[in-house]
């Protein structure tokens, strides 16, 4: 019984290894040739991924979500924003999107919604949400709003 509990784990295992290098690879090859590079979200939740699609991060409240911006950071990241000519502002489907929206309307850019994952609920996984899911899903949005062929 205990091979059988151990031969299932090292399966599983290698599954989920795979499933993550299967989202790395598509990472690499969807982001290699973008007509842009920056990545606006209301917070700087998406490092690894931004450093792994080599991607420059540009966060509306810094790293901690729970700050909201002064007028002169929205005006900073509006500014900075505009001068790389982004087109879409994310925010994270949990959090408010105010701060988004107001750096989308001062720029003339879109607002998206991505997912950082962290509040995946127990109907989600019933639902056979998983991690690769919701990071396959932020990459077709990215990718679509960074103009990547």
């Amino acid at each position: 019984m205990q091979t059988d509990l151990t031969s299932s784990l090292t399966s599983r295992q290698t599954e989920y290894a795979n499933e993550l290098n299967e989202v790395g690879t598509l990472i690499d090859t969807t982001f290699a040739s973008c007509a842009r590079k920056e990545l606006v979200s209301a917070h700087d939740a998406f490092t690894y991924f931004t450093e792994r699609a080599n991607l420059v991060a540009i966060p509306i409240s810094g790293v901690d979500p729970e700050n909201e911006p002064s007028a002169k950071e929205l005006e900073a990241t509006a500014k900075i924003a505009q001068d790389r000519n982004v087109a879409t502002v994310f925010f994270e489907e949990v959090l408010p999107k105010a701060f988004a929206d107001t750096v989308a309307k001062t720029i003339g850019a879109s607002v998206d919604s991505i997912n950082a994952v962290e509040t995946i609920s127990q109907s989600d996984l019933d639902a056979g949400v998983t991690y690769s899911s919701i990071m396959k899903s932020n990459i077709t949005k990215v990718a679509t709003a960074l103009g990547c062929k």
